[in-house]
């Protein structure tokens, strides 16, 4: 990568940050824990998945987001080895035959986007209004199916939050890696995910404590990257 991040000068402050994070986006994950219905196979209703989304997820996923982007900048991330042959030659990845091969477990991927705010457009030009097409009437959906879907997005969602709460080295290494693997099928530095204007999920819920961490979490992560271009 062309543009590392950049560690913050002071490390005990990193660190003193970094605890409280992490108690933070815990304490978070055990509300929703806790809120969550008891029992095997209940379905959450979607008032219930907006209340935990609102109150406690997209919270927890930004402070997560930003508490792996300053473990990154403070790792470097050694080459990879290539084995190879006697005779010079790459060895494969892997010897096993196929019938040996098991598919391994998909584990939880914690997403690291967030969303983007729309560019501002000109005033657009006056010109003839074409008529909308008519949508066509949705059909009615199944209730049962619908509930079933939501439950299991949101689960998901919650699994990959706390897989990746689990071991937040390993997901900045991740991190570091598809973004160097960015730079270097494009040639340019990968553009970044977070949101950093405005904080998914800052909230006055959160209280003052947890709003004043989730900025200074905001802005150390903001300060471990290179000087964003002035596009105003």
């Amino acid at each position: 990568m062309d543009n590392p991040l950049q560690p913050p000068e002071d490390r005990h402050a990193l660190e003193n940050l970094l605890v409280h994070a992490k108690f933070f986006i815990r304490s978070l994950i055990g509300e929703i824990e806790d809120a969550l219905p008891p029992g095997e196979g209940v379905l959450l209703s979607a008032p219930l998945v907006r209340l935990l989304m609102q109150r406690w997820m997209i919270p927890a996923e930004a402070a997560l987001r930003r508490f792996i982007l300053l473990l990154a900048s403070t790792l470097t991330l050694a080459p990879r080895r290539v084995l190879a042959r006697p005779d010079g030659s790459p060895a494969p990845a892997e010897d096993k035959p196929p019938a040996a091969r098991k598919p391994a477990p998909r584990a939880p991927v914690f997403s690291m986007k967030e969303p983007q705010p729309r560019p501002k457009t000109g005033t657009p030009t006056e010109g003839p209004r074409l008529p909308r097409p008519q949508a066509s009437p949705a059909r009615p959906a199944n209730p049962a199916l619908a509930a079933a879907a939501r439950t299991e997005k949101f689960l998901n969602r919650l699994d990959a939050l706390v897989f990746a709460m689990a071991d937040p080295v390993r997901e900045a290494k991740r991190w570091l890696r598809r973004q160097a693997r960015a730079h270097t099928e494009t040639g340019a530095p990968a553009p970044l995910p977070l949101a950093f204007d405005t904080i998914p999920g800052l909230q006055k819920e959160l209280g003052a404590e947890g709003i004043g961490l989730m900025q200074s979490l905001n802005a150390a992560a903001l300060a471990t990257l290179p000087p964003r271009p002035d596009t105003s």
